[in-house]
């Protein structure tokens, strides 16, 4: 494999950190329908030591990422999460393509115009 001008054996998933993954994965878990989550039920769907869940969270919750639920002791995302998403959205180039076309459908429907896209492998 030849990366970045430097000739490697290595294959892409040599250089994974798995604490970022799993970091990565324990976000992927909040949903619309499940907003927030319990590190419990965490390490049950990550199959994942309760501890290391919950080491994950707080660290997280320290950069802001994620908030517990004093009352129901469970985590949702933070709005660090939208503000993250929302640098990205504004960085899409397909959304300086679209932006003209959205314009003249709001002017012609009198409606609100969402651009979405979908990436990922929906796993």
């Amino acid at each position: 494999m030849i990366q970045e001008g430097l000739i490697s054996n290595k294959k892409q998933s040599d250089y994974y950190i798995e604490s970022i993954k799993r970091a990565i994965k324990l976000l992927n878990s909040f949903t619309l329908q499940e907003k927030e989550l319990g590190s419990t039920e965490l390490s049950k769907r990550l199959n994942l030591h309760k501890s290391t869940v919950h080491r994950i969270l707080v660290t997280l919750a320290s950069e802001g990422i994620v908030v517990k639920n004093q009352d129901s002791q469970k985590y949702r995302q933070e709005i660090k999460c939208f503000q993250l998403g929302s640098i990205v959205q504004q960085q899409l180039e397909i959304r300086e393509f679209s932006l003209p076309i959205m314009k003249e459908l709001v002017q012609k429907t009198q409606e609100s115009i969402y651009l979405n896209v979908i990436s990922g492998r929906g796993e």
